[in-house]
Parts: C-alpha cells; sequence; structure tokens
C-alpha cells in the first residue's frame, strides 16, 4: 500500500524544462471534447485556456474560452454529460506535462457575435469530484491509523486509481483511532479526518487534502516544507540592480514579470485565529477530570518548524505585561476529551476495556491545528510567470522580491533585496493560461508562516511609554 513516513512525492524536477528557446514556448497536444456522439479537437477553437488548482478546495477545475462557429453545443448535443481531454507540456522537449480527463459540468454565457459564431465557456473539474457529490459513505473503522482510513475512501469506496495516471499519496499518520463514517460524500469526510491526523515526524496537526497535477494528495504542511525547493524565482527591475542574470535565457523562465504582495501581515487576525496564541480546555466526564492546554508561537516555531528562519512576532508587551504568544485568552475553546481512558482503573478492572475507544488526542490537534492552518496565509504573495507545468501546489520555491529603499534613504529601488519578504514560500494556488497568441502563463499565489528576516525587537520601557500616553 503506497503510505509513506513522509507522503511527498519526489517525482518532479526541480530544475527548468531543458530545450526552451522562447520563455513562454508551450506544446498543446490534446484539448479534445468527448461526448456521446463524437470527440471533436477544439485546438482551433480555443480562445484562452485557463486550468486552477487550489491547496483550500480540493480539486482541479478550469474553464476553456471557446469560439464557435460550428453551432458545436447543438449539433453534439451537449448536456454536462462530456469530458474533455487537456495534454500540455513545456516546450517540445520537455518530459513533464499535464495530462488528464476532467467532467465538463457548466456552459457560460453564450454571446452571439454575428450569424456565424458565438462565444462562450466551457468549465470543467475532475471527475472524481463529480464522483465524491453522488455517493456517501457509512462506515466503521475500529484501530485503524487515519491513513490507512484516508486511502481506503480513495482507493476501495471510490476506486480511484494509484497506479501511474492517478497517483494517490499519503503520508502516514500517528496513532489508532476509532470512527464510524456516517453517511458522508467522501471528499468531506476526508477532510474532517484531516482535523485528527498527527504527522508520523512532527508536531501538532496540519494534514491537508488536496489534488494537484501529481495526483490526491493526503500529506502533512511539515512534510512538504521538508521538501527541495524546485526553484529560486527573482524579480528584477530593468536597469537597476542587474547582477548580470537578465541577460541570461535564463531570467526568462524563472524571472518573475510581475508580482504583487497580498498580505504583507495581519497581527488582528494572528490574533483572533489564535496563530500566536491560545488555550483548549479539555473536559473528561468520565474520569471526572479537566485539563487545559495552551498554543504558544514561539516555542513553536524554535523547534524549527517553519519555512524560513525569521519569527513573525517581535517581542512587544501591551499594557497588562503580555507579548501576542503569551496572551492565551485571545482564543478558547471548551471540548470534551477521553484521554487515558483505556488507562483508568475503572475500565482496566471492569467490564467496560472493551467498550472504550482510542484516545482521539483533543489536547494535542485542536490547539495546534487552530494555529497551523491560519499560519500558513499569513504572508502571501502572487507572481507571474512563464508557463510551467512543474508547478503544481504544495511545491516548494524560493522567492526573491527587491526592497523599495535605496541605501541613502531616498525610496528609490536600487536593486536592493528585501529581506523580510524574499524567502521561502509554499505554493498555495496555481492558474496556468495559455492564449490564442502563442503565450503560457502561470500564475501562483504563494505563502509561507514566516519572514526571510527577524521580526525587530523593541525596547519595553520606550514602547509602554507611547502606548501609555
Amino acid at each position: 500500500m503506497p503510505i509513506t513516513d513522509t507522503g511527498v512525492s519526489t517525482e518532479i524536477p526541480a530544475k527548468a524544462p531543458s530545450g526552451i528557446t522562447v520563455p513562454d514556448e508551450y506544446s498543446l497536444t490534446s484539448i479534445d471534447l468527448i461526448t456521446t456522439r463524437q470527440t471533436v479537437s477544439l485546438k482551433s477553437m480555443m480562445v484562452e485556456l485557463s486550468y486552477f488548482e487550489d491547496i483550500t478546495r480540493g480539486t482541479i477545475t478550469g474553464m476553456i474560452l471557446i469560439s464557435d462557429s460550428i453551432s458545436m453545443v447543438d449539433r453534439l448535443g451537449m448536456n454536462g454529460s462530456e469530458f474533455i481531454h487537456l495534454k500540455f507540456k513545456k516546450g517540445q522537449q520537455s518530459a513533464y506535462e499535464i495530462d488528464k480527463y476532467f467532467r465538463v459540468f457548466r456552459i457560460g454565457e453564450r454571446v452571439i457575435q454575428n450569424n456565424l459564431s458565438e462565444n462562450y465557456t466551457l468549465h470543467f473539474c475532475s471527475e472524481e469530484l463529480f464522483l465524491s457529490e453522488q455517493m456517501k459513505i457509512s462506515k466503521s473503522y475500529p484501530g485503524q491509523e487515519i491513513s490507512s482510513i484516508v486511502y481506503n475512501i480513495l482507493t476501495e469506496q471510490m476506486q480511484i486509481s494509484d497506479g501511474s495516471q492517478r497517483k494517490v499519496l499519503v503520508g502516514r499518520t500517528k496513532g489508532l483511532y476509532d470512527f464510524v463514517l456516517g453517511y458522508k460524500k467522501p471528499f468531506e469526510l476526508i477532510n474532517w479526518l484531516a482535523n485528527y491526523a498527527l504527522p508520523l515526524k512532527g508536531e501538532g496537526a496540519d494534514y491537508v487534502f488536496f489534488e494537484n497535477a501529481e495526483g490526491f494528495n493526503f500529506v502533512s504542511l511539515q512534510n512538504l516544507f521538508r521538501r527541495e525547493t524546485y526553484a529560486r524565482y527573482k524579480y528584477t527591475p530593468r536597469n537597476v540592480g542587474d547582477d548580470g542574470a537578465s541577460k541570461e535565457l535564463g531570467i526568462g523562465l524563472i524571472g518573475i514579470k510581475s508580482y504583487n504582495i497580498l498580505d504583507t501581515f495581519d497581527s488582528l487576525y494572528g490574533t483572533t485565529m489564535g496563530v500566536f496564541a491560545n488555550k483548549v480546555l479539555t473536559i473528561d466526564p468520565l474520569a471526572r477530570t479537566y485539563n487545559a492546554t495552551t498554543f504558544d508561537y514561539m516555542n513553536y516555531f524554535k523547534k524549527g518548524i517553519a519555512l524560513n528562519e525569521g519569527s513573525v512576532l517581535g517581542n512587544i508587551q501591551n499594557r497588562l505585561g503580555k507579548r501576542a504568544n503569551e496572551s492565551y485568552d485571545s482564543v478558547f475553546k471548551v471540548l470534551t476529551t477521553n484521554s487515558n481512558h483505556k488507562q483508568l482503573p475503572l475500565v482496566t478492572n471492569g467490564s467496560l476495556q472493551h467498550g472504550v475507544a482510542n484516545d482521539i488526542r483533543a489536547e494535542i490537534w485542536v490547539p495546534n491545528r487552530t494555529a497551523q492552518l491560519a499560519l500558513l496565509n499569513y504572508s502571501r504573495v502572487r507572481i507571474l510567470l512563464s508557463g510551467d507545468p512543474n508547478l503544481t501546489i504544495g511545491t516548494k520555491v524560493e522567492v526573491i522580491l527587491p526592497s523599495q529603499r535605496g541605501p541613502d534613504g531616498s525610496g528609490n529601488n536600487a536593486g536592493e533585496k528585501d529581506e523580510y519578504h524574499s524567502g521561502t514560500y509554499i505554493i498555495t494556488s496555481v492558474r496556468h493560461t495559455i492564449g490564442v497568441n502563442n503565450k503560457y502563463e502561470t500564475i501562483l499565489e504563494v505563502a509561507k508562516d514566516s519572514f526571510g528576516a527577524a521580526a525587530s525587537t523593541y525596547d519595553d520601557n520606550s514602547i509602554s511609554k507611547v502606548i501609555n500616553l
């Protein structure tokens, strides 16, 4: 069974495709519409193709803008049961390509151009999304690892192949659980199970479920953080801070065309979401006890889990003398627990020993997952690159951004590096766009949970004077 300790594929090459002479060069091998009547190539009718991956949405989606002069919808009797075979790669010699069948689920607004043609958009998604919406699972899984349960749902219940075409990549999880999954959709169940999943090697509870070009992934964020960096992308303004790289073809292949910093930081969001500190009170009705567990961002960060070396927190205190990572009451949760029930005397010495479920480890997953998932999107950047099908969500990249300050303090960009916002990121969203103008571009949203440089420290006395003015 292909469940690994890391759950991370290493098959994506960590270098740009070879044999490319034009940065936006691509090869669209197949874009075929498969209907009950016949198969039609959409190459000559395509205006623009967009292919989407998003780590928060689960499955791949996309759309194709069509200029139709053959009345294809009427002639083929299209009704939402069609498929699209999409196959494209970078240039002619690149070995890596996207090759997948999708389900057409919607035709957008049809705009009549003239008596001979109309424009409309075909919306498509993974067939597995359709399948998940069409079925429900009701099954018990006693004494199993969560990774085994997820693998069973994907390969046995949904019959997704784990062969070379559609991989199922499941990172092994820690501990045994007793779950009864009650009549829910498969993807809904997997996302629910992700809450409880603990990495075999790592801290907290940071499993995520998503589909990318490699297949379906159920992996720990920390394992993605350990992955080798795919490439280094740098934004170099023209005639500013030229280090010689802009004279090479490589700048077109792995240079950033443009970028937007979507989220620099949001300390209020970090506070209200429990990123910096939170507290969980667990109540055990069987043992008649309660326990308080806290999450401290600085303790977590010092364990070396983050993508970069710089903490997002400084040492500033509020007027009550507490730092952000010490304000545990900012997010407070109360829930029941069954921790160590199997070791209780009334269970081991009584008739309950065979009727007590395995520990759900609420004291671990609730405080950690609250912070870890929110941390993933603490700092985000959108970048535009020349098209590259190797770029898929879950991939680790290095992004070098310029500072807007000049060495003389004038504010003019002199090509200096932005130490805080440059660094290692995880790709959380991908959009591949192919147009009729022979241009293939990739838009990425990348996120990180830490800064490239340490946050500023403060003199507590001077800060407290300012706060109390």
